[in-house]
């Protein structure tokens, strides 16, 4: 297998996964007549940018992957890579929308609802943050030599990779593999903290 569809092949399995979390939560706990307690905020903006830079970074990768492999015997590498890329980016779609639409959950604790669907968002876009993150850093790891033509530097004759595209690639997956681990915490504000006691009610 493709390192780009071994890639894949892991975002896609995280993310069915949450599917079928959020369906059976759903089915065990959701309640039509709930009210859906959607957070004020469910991404933080730190992940949101995180995600954003990671579809313009492998967008970038691909284009000069593509631009310089176009040339005659050049093996087009950007192709598994951009199919890989489209079916998480579908198989995330369902998720979205299953975490976004699905039933309240009654609880009795404030919030309950509002931070499950918080988590479930949170996970799903890291997952896409350090998918399309890993992608770009295997793409320009795998396809360094498409590199040199398009950056106008003579190219070493050879199949040998170049290796300062490799080296950035490396360090790439590495930040992905950083955001990949990067814990669900602070999604539903700073805890409430306790009321104060008041002046009639003795200490304990």
């Amino acid at each position: 297998m493709a390192p780009a569809g071994f890639v894949a092949l892991m975002a896609t399995a995280i993310l069915l996964a949450i599917i079928g979390g959020e369906l059976l939560l759903q089915r065990n706990y959701g309640t039509v007549d709930a009210h859906s307690d959607w957070p004020r905020q469910a991404l933080s903006p730190a992940l949101l940018t995180a995600a954003i830079m990671a579809i313009l970074l492998l967008a970038v990768v691909l284009i000069v992957t593509a631009v310089g492999e176009s040339g005659p015997g050049q093996e087009p590498g950007w192709i598994p890579t951009t199919v890989a890329s489209a079916v998480v980016g579908l198989v995330s779609v369902p998720a979205l929308l299953i975490a976004r639409l699905r039933s309240g959950i009654e609880s009795t604790i404030s919030g309950l609802d509002g931070a499950l669907q918080a988590i479930t968002m949170y996970r799903i876009v890291r997952t896409l943050a350090a998918f399309f993150t890993a992608q770009a850093g295997v793409l320009l790891s795998t396809a360094s030599r498409a590199w040199p033509p398009v950056l106008g530097i003579p190219e070493n004759p050879g199949p040998q990779s170049w290796q300062p595209a490799v080296t950035a690639g490396t360090l790439i997956i590495a930040v992905a593999v950083v955001i990949a681990g990067i814990p669900v915490r602070n999604l539903t504000g700073k805890p409430a903290r306790p009321a104060a006691r008041s002046e009639a009610e003795p200490a304990r």
